[in-house]
């Protein structure tokens, strides 16, 4: 006869009486031994087709190179000087120019040797009378200071000779003629122009230098200028003088 509730296992010879709570505690071990036994789960069969379709496309790896590349040199920072600033770099050498070209660029002109000398500046004193004569020895020799001077390099006098008694070409006016100034200075001609043959007539012009070692003739406060011509018809010295009065 069976009692509700409660079970019976015969083991050989035995019969075992079970109770429902022996029955829960047996089922419970039974569980979790076979929880604890059951591997780990599968992946799915559509994650495992999906894996096995898909292809593993491996990079291909690319040989080295035989030759080794050629690396930039490192740049370094510049060094710092004493004074803590980075250092300058070195400057750069000009690029050559072409051959038989000159190297730097062509300096100023200079005066060539020779050349004319300071020209009187404007405003200097004039000669209230351009035109002297003087008459001795048979001999009349009037000189004119020429006003029309365009050249301003030079003081230009006319000169006038006129006799019945000697020949007047024999003179040499160059070596005879000297032009003085109130200030003691004086200076000989440069030169004579004048037609050869005159006889008794005899027509030409002395010029004289405007300056003279980088200094005017004619000054600002000149008071006068002579021409002295000596030695003609046995006049040791003949004196034609201007008096000068400052410009307006």
């Amino acid at each position: 006869m069976h009692t509700p509730f409660l079970s019976y296992r015969r083991i050989g010879n035995k019969t075992l009486r079970i109770t429902p709570i022996v029955a829960l505690f047996a089922a419970g071990l039974l569980l979790v031994s076979a929880c604890a036994g059951v591997p780990a789960s599968q992946p799915t069969p559509t994650a495992t087709r999906t894996q096995q379709t898909a292809p593993q496309t491996a990079t291909p790896i690319r040989p080295a190179s035989s030759a080794a590349t050629p690396t930039a040199p490192p740049k370094t920072a510049p060094q710092p000087t004493a004074a803590g600033s980075p250092e300058k770099a070195a400057p750069v050498a000009p690029s050559p120019t072409a051959a038989g070209a000159p190297s730097s660029s062509p300096s100023a002109a200079t005066p060539a040797a020779g050349a004319p000398a300071p020209q009187p500046s404007a405003g200097l004193p004039v000669p209230t009378n351009r035109q002297q004569k003087n008459q001795a020895g048979n001999v009349t020799v009037e000189v004119t200071w020429e006003a029309n001077q365009a050249s301003k390099d030079s003081l230009r006098f006319a000169v006038v000779m006129d006799t019945h008694s000697v020949d007047l070409d024999k003179y040499d006016m160059a070596k005879l003629a000297t032009l003085r100034t109130d200030k003691g200075r004086q200076f000989t001609p440069t030169t004579w122009v004048g037609p050869p043959g005159g006889g008794h007539h005899r027509t030409g012009t002395l010029v004289f230098p405007a300056a003279e070692g980088g200094k005017s003739v004619i000054e600002s406060d000149t008071k006068y200028v002579e021409v002295a011509i000596s030695d003609i018809a046995n006049v040791k010295e003949r004196v034609l003088r201007w008096n000068l009065e400052a410009k307006q």
